[in-house]
């Protein structure tokens, strides 16, 4: 198991986080694009009242193979 952590940060000017947005929309979208490679678990952990960081997304792949091709796969724009 690979696990690869994707952190958030704010520069605290104007920054809203919109965590229910973050869970329900962009972590399908995560699982969605890099199950194929081999992503086993995501999830998010938010954080409030640290600084500038407001989300920690971990991530758990097959091995680091498997992170490493997710990680270089092309992106639909």
């Amino acid at each position: 198991m690979e696990t690869v952590f994707v952190i958030y940060r704010s520069d605290g000017k104007d920054f809203r986080f919109d965590h229910d947005s973050y869970v329900s929309q962009h972590l399908p979208l995560v699982r969605k694009a890099w199950e194929p490679y081999g992503l086993e678990s995501s999830t998010a952990l938010h954080l409030e009242g640290t600084g500038d960081i407001v989300a920690v997304a971990v991530n758990e792949f097959r091995d680091e193979q498997a992170a490493t091709a997710a990680s270089l796969s092309p992106t639909e724009q």
